[in-house]
Formats: structure tokens, C-alpha cells, sequence
């Protein structure tokens, strides 16, 4: 399975506009981003969600093939969702932050066209990317039997954890993780 890293390089410009975008209008002196961490940023707002609808893609696709493999594919979903909650509420916290630089009063056109052009065009393209990587051994086999096996290991994957984010992409998933610590101290202290 394709790792999800390789998503990052795409929005570490954005990332790194937005960064700047939202220092500036905060009132502090925009500082210069690492490329590195515009890139986890990017890859933060976008990766956790990307992969719940890549799944949820395939959990359709192997249905068409044999209705029955709709359980089985929902139960893998829910079971990858459940284990990813806190990053996919922290992967929306992030993107509704990009909204909000988009929306600024007197954001650069250029920013708002960015960041409705990376949730609108750029995601969905890397969510079917994905989906048809995924998908491409499956369609690849002669009959409904051999494309059903295929999907219930898939399902049995999912299930394993062999498409978690920690193990794919261990520095977004401790990023995350990291976030949602500090976000929790912060709100213990209030």
C-alpha cells in the first residue's frame, strides 16, 4: 500500500503561506516556517481525512462486487475510524484554521484561490489517486471470487492496523499526537 507521506511535498508551499497568513494577522512578526514543518502542517490538515475516504471509497467499490463484503468493509471503516478519532478531530481543527486564514479581511486573493483549490481540486485528486492505487490490484483479477478475496484482505489490513497512520507516517502521527496533548494542557489550565 502506497504510504501516505507522500502528500506532504504538495502543501508545504500552502502550509507555509497560511503559516505566514495567520502570524501576520495575529499581530506577530511572521517568522520563517521550516519547509518541514509547513510540509506535517499541510499534512496534518489533509492525510487522516484523505485516508478515511480512500477506505471508505474501497468499502463502496467492494460492495459492487459482492454485496455481502458492505459489512465486513463497514466494520473495518468504523474499526480504522475509532482508532483515529482524535486525529481526524485534530486533522478538522487544522483545516477549519485554514478557513479561517482563506476568510481573513484582506487575505491575498492568491491564499484564499490556494486553499480552496487544495480542498477543493487538490484533495479530492489525492484521494482518487489513492483509491485507485488501492483499487487497481483488485480490478486487476479475472473473476467476482478472486476480487472479493482481495477485498476482504484489504478489510483484514485495515482491521490489523496496516493502514494506520502511525505506522505509514510515524512523524505525522506523533505530530498529531503532540498537538492534541498540548491542546488538552491548554484546556486543563483553563
Amino acid at each position: 500500500m502506497a504510504r501516505i507521506a507522500h502528500i506532504r511535498p504538495a502543501l508545504a508551499c500552502l502550509a507555509g503561506a497560511l503559516l505566514m497568513l495567520c502570524t501576520a494577522t495575529m499581530g506577530a512578526a511572521p517568522k520563517a516556517p521550516q519547509e518541514d514543518d509547513d510540509e506535517i502542517f499541510g499534512a496534518a490538515a489533509v492525510a487522516p481525512d484523505s485516508v478515511r475516504q480512500v477506505v471508505q471509497r474501497l468499502v463502496g467499490y467492494c460492495a459492487n462486487i459482492d454485496p455481502a463484503l458492505q459489512t465486513v468493509g463497514d466494520e473495518a471503516l468504523k474499526t480504522w475510524q475509532t482508532r483515529h478519532q482524535p486525529y481526524l478531530d485534530e486533522s478538522a481543527f487544522i483545516r477549519a484554521k485554514f478557513q479561517e486564514a482563506a476568510n481573513v479581511p484582506g487575505a491575498p486573493p492568491k491564499t484564499k484561490k490556494d486553499i480552496k483549490n487544495l480542498f477543493e481540486v487538490e484533495l479530492p485528486r489525492m484521494v482518487t489517486s489513492q483509491f485507485d492505487a488501492m483499487s487497481a490490484p483488485i480490478k486487476a483479477l479475472p473473476t467476482r471470487e478472486a476480487k472479493a478475496t482481495r477485498c476482504r484482505e484489504y478489510f483484514q489490513y485495515i482491521v490489523n492496523g496496516k493502514l494506520d497512520i502511525a505506522l505509514n507516517d510515524p512523524k505525522l502521527a506523533r505530530y498529531l499526537e503532540a498537538r492534541i496533548v498540548a491542546a488538552a494542557q491548554k484546556n486543563k489550565k483553563k
